[in-house]
């Protein structure tokens, strides 16, 4: 995304649904992925982009405990 000079970047929440990958562990392989590459890249914004309520509150839960 840098290298094509973006600054802002979404994730979907993958294989959460149909696959059946857990929410929870989904969610914090997401934002610890995000958060250790954040000291090296220059991005103004990140999203979590979720579809389930389920998912919206595990993210929500889990970044407020952070």
């Amino acid at each position: 995304a840098q290298s094509h000079g973006l600054s802002t970047i979404a994730f979907p929440c993958i294989s959460t649904g149909v696959y059946r990958f857990p929410g929870e562990e989904a969610a914090q392989i997401a934002i610890k992925t995000v958060r250790d590459c954040l000291n090296s890249l220059e991005f103004t914004e990140v999203r979590f982009v979720v579809f389930l309520e389920r998912d919206q509150e595990i993210y929500s839960q889990l970044l407020k405990d952070s």
